[in-house]
């Protein structure tokens, strides 16, 4: 996603520049049509630009501490990606660990049951 938005801004850049040379300054008095590009040209890019910040920012925000991935998303990423799966896992062993523990206590609980049974047969 960064690398997308940062080849926009490239490619946007490149346009700006080819407006330039190849428009503006032969052309100067068609001046207000190719003010009128450049300028949507120049909003895209603040766009972009925005847009790529509020990504950052909120990919920093998922992380611990945050500043540690500064200009690095794809650690960012990964240490996501690994404290998801590590939840996953952890959820996955707690079910089983309840499971077991269900299972046992339905064993303790029959045996309570015959045991009973067994009292009160004798009497």
């Amino acid at each position: 996603m960064f690398k997308e938005l940062k080849n926009n801004e490239k490619e946007l850049l490149q346009n700006i520049e080819y407006i330039i040379n190849d428009y503006i300054i032969p052309n100067r008095h068609k001046g207000e049509y190719i003010r009128k590009v450049f300028d949507d040209f120049y909003k895209e890019l603040k766009y972009n630009q925005e847009l790529f910040m509020r990504y950052k920012r909120a990919l920093e925000g998922l992380t611990v501490g945050g500043s540690e991935y500064y200009n690095n998303p794809e650690r960012c990423a990964e240490d996501i990606r690994h404290r998801l799966d590590r939840q996953h896992e952890i959820i996955k062993r707690l079910v089983k660990e309840k499971n077991e523990l269900r299972n046992e206590f339905r064993k303790m609980f029959k045996l309570i049951k015959e045991n009973d049974y067994e009292k009160n047969t004798k009497l």
